[in-house]
């Protein structure tokens, strides 16, 4: 199943493609983690394609209940939580952290992901960082809170 969806991934214009029984159910071209966070409650049981995955996108994954994943690039801190929560997952190129957009620092997701360990955190603490930048316009649509992590 993972190679049917790297060909469909390439073959695309998506950033993010995730597939359930054959079908596509979730795509966006949106750059960065907002596609993971807007796809999250269509992950059960599905396959999920990325062109970059960092580990507080591998922890919304593993809350989102994944199959498998495949990235074009993953962090090493993203091939452990996959490792950790067994989720099978293949990459093209592992990078040892993602770098912000103008390669000045760290992304801000890539820190805030350093800090998180609970997947239903991440996804709370995610979409809270999505809507202070301006990239999410409200949590209405997040599932957020943390069930038996303690978090």
């Amino acid at each position: 199943m993972l190679d049917a969806l790297k060909q469909r991934f390439h073959a695309s214009e998506y950033a993010c493609l995730i597939i359930k029984d054959g079908e596509e159910v979730f795509s966006s071209a949106a750059r960065g983690i907002l596609p993971i966070v807007q796809g999250v409650s269509k992950m059960k049981g599905a396959y999920l394609a990325d062109k970059v995955l960092g580990r507080a996108a591998a922890l919304i994954c593993v809350h989102g209940g994944v199959l498998a994943v495949y990235a074009n690039i993953m962090t090493e801190s993203a091939a452990e939580v996959f490792a950790e929560y067994g989720i099978l997952f293949e990459t093209d190129e592992i990078i040892e952290a993602v770098r912000n957009r103008d390669d000045t620092d760290f992304c801000p997701m890539e820190k805030l992901g350093a800090k998180l360990s609970c997947p239903k955190q991440a996804l709370g603490k995610v979409a809270m960082k999505l809507v202070e930048m301006g990239i999410l316009e409200s949590l209405d649509d997040v599932p957020l809170g943390c069930g038996g992590c303690g978090g």
